[in-house]
């Protein structure tokens, strides 16, 4: 989700009144000019910053901009890679990444956007599909040996996300009845966790190789059967009623084209 919100302008300094000083001694005078070359220092100081941050990029007004998403690994997928590569009107804002798995509110929060995942029916929302994460098993490599047909898993660890009926929906795609192992399986709020998990050789994890195609090109994990499910997509959510800032147009640009 993101929070766009502008910059609070910087108060004035008042003025300072000219005033006269009269010194009963040449040491007070001495010490009074020793105050005013420091205080003289640190305004120069002062300038040679607001100088550095007033360069292009810097001394702009920015908003600030919250993302929170809706799953543990749309992050680590999405955004973080290509968080260097900002194009210029991504790069005058500031971008927070926020993450948990709540359920999203952004009236109450006060956030600009939801990346969300679902059927992209929200009330009184507007909804940009970025894209699908289609389900399928994923084990280690020594695991994955064993696995000669979709039966084979009846005899591993299964793990999930929160949703119940993702190995059910997986195995009747792969046209067998689902193992009791289906109904107990290890559940995790992060497919993240869960492919960490895998990767420690704990069990089989259903979730999205697109997700994870770096271990899957590395050959840390791997994909043994062809066979995924689609059990909705991520979409990029906001209030209908909201107007959009530049933030939130330059925001909605960039992660269109990136996703």
């Amino acid at each position: 989700m993101c929070h766009a919100g502008s910059s609070e302008p910087a108060g004035e300094e008042p003025r300072s009144a000219a005033r006269s000083q009269a010194f009963s001694s040449p040491s007070e005078r001495t010490e009074a000019d020793s105050r005013r070359r420091s205080a003289s220092s640190h305004c120069v100081a002062l300038v040679r910053q607001a100088c550095r941050y007033a360069r292009p990029g810097r001394g702009r007004p920015r908003s600030r901009i919250a993302l929170r998403r809706r799953r543990g690994h749309l992050c680590h997928r999405l955004v973080a890679p290509a968080a260097g590569r900002f194009p210029t009107a991504i790069s005058l804002y500031r971008l927070r990444l926020s993450t948990n798995n709540n359920r999203v509110d952004l009236a109450a929060e006060g956030l600009d956007f939801a990346i969300r995942f679902g059927s992209g029916a929200w009330h009184a929302t507007d909804t940009i599909r970025l894209f699908d994460a289609p389900l399928s098993p994923l084990c280690i490599p020594r695991m994955a040996e064993a696995l000669r047909e979709p039966a084979d898993l009846a005899n591993c660890a299964l793990l999930r996300s929160y949703r119940s009926d993702e190995w059910t929906s997986w195995f009747a795609a792969a046209g067998i009845h689902a193992p009791p192992q289906a109904n107990k399986a290890i559940v995790f709020d992060s497919s993240l966790a869960m492919v960490e998990a895998a990767l420690q050789g704990i069990g089989v994890a259903l979730a999205p190789p697109s997700m994870f195609s770096r271990h899957l090109a590395s050959g840390a994990i791997e994909q043994p059967f062809p066979t995924t499910i689609s059990l909705g997509s991520y979409w990029l959510t906001r209030l209908q009623s909201r107007s959009q800032t530049p933030a939130m147009l330059a925001f909605s640009s960039w992660i269109r084209t990136t996703a």
